[in-house]
């Protein structure tokens, strides 16, 4: 499912949202499991991934102080 940004509001703000809702569905998958299985990790490492490129793209609206 690709996410897309809303003609609405600045880009920041909009890469903002998603970063927020990837790291929800992150928190979503090690709440729903009740032993972190294989499955489980693998899932979380898959969203993790998406999220450290999400941040990759504020890193210049960031600045090096904040983004590092």
């Amino acid at each position: 499912m690709a996410k897309q940004l809303r003609n609405t509001g600045s880009g920041t703000q909009g890469v903002q949202h998603i970063l927020r809702q990837q790291i929800g569905q992150t928190l979503d998958v090690l709440r729903e499991s009740q032993f972190l299985s294989d499955e489980s990790v693998h899932e979380v490492r898959k969203q993790l991934k998406k999220v450290r490129a999400t941040l990759r793209l504020l890193r210049e609206a960031l600045g090096s102080k904040i983004y590092n």
